[in-house]
């Protein structure tokens, strides 16, 4: 087997924690196991009682503590918070999916012939799992240069549909939205923050009740002395000009 890709860094593929896609449940699961992993820590009393605010002699205890806090709070998230779910591989289906099947297909075969440790059956099965995982390195250090090929070979084929189809592929359909908005947790609690602010932003512009009646006043008079005596000027139609004017 042989692939013409240079060797790329490793495209890191470890799921990351969604609290997006937490649930309350998820949530209260999460703050009881953080709760019980905080109280297993022993607190650096020592470090307490030091009454030197300058004092550099506890900084490996500040850092110990420190690290075990962010491990608790990590490891708590990691057991009881759902993950991202994994974006599925450029080529993987083309370049490894087949590899992985001849591995499956001889693994067996050599577990129903008793799994011996010489001969041909253990050779073939080395030489198959051999080869599946060196394909499922190279596709997973080179989705780069597998994706852009893909999105060139559409591109020139002139089928737009799957063109655009690998795009939405590559930049992924999922959309974060904040949990958290000015101390708002929830969609309702949102959608409120977001209508008061508008509510305070258009009654923003002071005006004096006075001058609004003498204005409505004006525009009453205008109306019966030249609209209403077909003496207004263009037929109602107001320009850009007048606008800049009024203001």
């Amino acid at each position: 087997m042989s692939f013409h890709y240079s060797n790329e860094p490793r495209v890191h593929l470890a799921c990351k924690i969604s609290w997006r896609r937490a649930t309350d449940h998820n949530i209260v699961s999460y703050k009881e196991r953080l709760r019980v992993k905080l109280n297993s820590i022993v607190l650096p009393r020592k470090v307490l009682l030091c009454p030197d605010l300058d004092c550099s002699s506890h900084s490996t205890e500040i850092d110990t503590y420190y690290g075990r806090l962010i491990d608790a709070m990590k490891s708590a998230a990691s057991e009881c918070i759902p993950r991202q779910r994994k974006k599925a591989l450029a080529g993987w289906s083309e370049v490894v999916t087949p590899y992985r099947n001849k591995s499956i297909f001889w693994n067996k075969v050599w577990v129903e012939n008793g799994m011996p440790e010489v001969g041909l059956i253990r050779d073939i099965r080395q030489s198959s799992k051999k080869d599946y995982k060196h394909a499922a390195k190279w596709v997973i250090r080179n989705q780069d240069n597998i994706t852009a090929d893909r999105m060139a070979t559409k591109l020139h084929s002139d089928v737009n549909r799957e063109f655009w189809d690998e795009v939405k592929r590559v930049r992924g359909n999922a959309k974060d939205c904040a949990g958290v908005i000015d101390d708002a947790v929830g969609e309702d609690a949102i959608c409120d923050v977001f209508a008061s602010k508008y509510e305070e932003l258009y009654s923003s512009v002071s005006f004096k009740a006075d001058d609004m009646v003498e204005l409505r006043r004006d525009v009453d008079i205008d109306i019966r002395s030249k609209c209403c005596e077909e003496l207004c000027y263009s037929n109602h139609a107001v320009t850009v000009q007048d606008i800049k004017e009024a203001l």
